[in-house]
């Protein structure tokens, strides 16, 4: 069993459907949980859905604007001590037309709501880890970074642009000690979606493998990247996993 006790983990976008499964797992692990939203009653509903009162700290701000994300960071340390890992699963689905035919402002929105959020989430907490030796960065990214989908240009581009991100974080940050982590994922079922393809994982399953990169965060020397497009137990695939020195394993 996965075991995070004493662990304090933030998780950015816990509130969300995926996040949510996060939340859950890492409360199961034991660890405590630091979660921002702008919405107090996103935050109740999440409450309600996971339990774990006693550690789950709700935090009101907005992790998308530099300033509101400083004082979210602040709040969580002055209440519950800097952070053992922070997660990053921000982000969404847009779907439109041909690449070639998106407006400047559609653009410019997606990579906004996407990768801008993940580069000011980053630069918020990245320098804290940093006095934490051992500590994780995580970042959720659609498959998308992966697979080119047609009519989703906008956010394939982003996706690939995090996950990138996530390399580079990792082989600048190896000297102090965080670990990166990219969780790189296919559909999800959620609360909002219930329904899907035998194969796919549940929030709560994503969760799962999040806590164990964790709880397995000590020695990493650069960004280690797990698909979990799909569960192997019930698609008969091998879960791919990339290894720490770069190669696939």
């Amino acid at each position: 069993m996965t075991t995070l006790a004493g662990s304090v983990v933030l998780v950015a976008g816990g509130a969300g459907a995926v996040g949510e499964g996060i939340v859950a797992a890492l409360l199961d692990a034991g660890a405590t949980v630091a979660v921002p939203s702008r919405d107090t009653r996103r935050l109740d509903g999440l409450r309600d859905r996971v339990g774990g009162a006693d550690r789950l700290l709700g935090v009101v701000g907005d992790v998308a604007d530099p300033a509101d994300a400083g004082l979210v960071r602040d709040e969580v340390v002055g209440t519950l001590g800097p952070p053992d890992a922070v997660i990053a699963a921000v982000g969404g689905w847009a779907s439109g037309p041909k690449l070639a035919d998106v407006s400047l402002p559609r653009w410019d929105a997606v990579l906004a709501g996407n990768l801008r959020t993940h580069q000011v989430i980053a630069s918020t907490y990245v320098p804290l880890l940093r006095e934490r030796p051992g500590a994780t960065y995580g970042v959720i990214v659609g498959d998308t970074a992966q697979q080119p989908v047609a009519g989703a240009g906008p956010v394939s581009v982003a996706a690939a642009a995090e996950l990138m991100a996530a390399r580079v974080l990792g082989i600048e940050e190896r000297e102090a000690g965080v670990g990166v982590l990219a969780f790189v994922l296919g559909p999800v079922i959620t609360r909002d979606r219930p329904a899907g393809r035998p194969e796919w994982l549940t929030a709560r399953e994503v969760g799962e493998v999040v806590a164990r990169g964790i709880a397995d965060r000590v020695g990493l020397t650069t960004a280690e990247e797990t698909s979990v497009v799909e569960s192997p137990e019930r698609s008969g695939r091998e879960r791919v996993v990339i290894s720490r020195d770069g190669s696939a394993g």
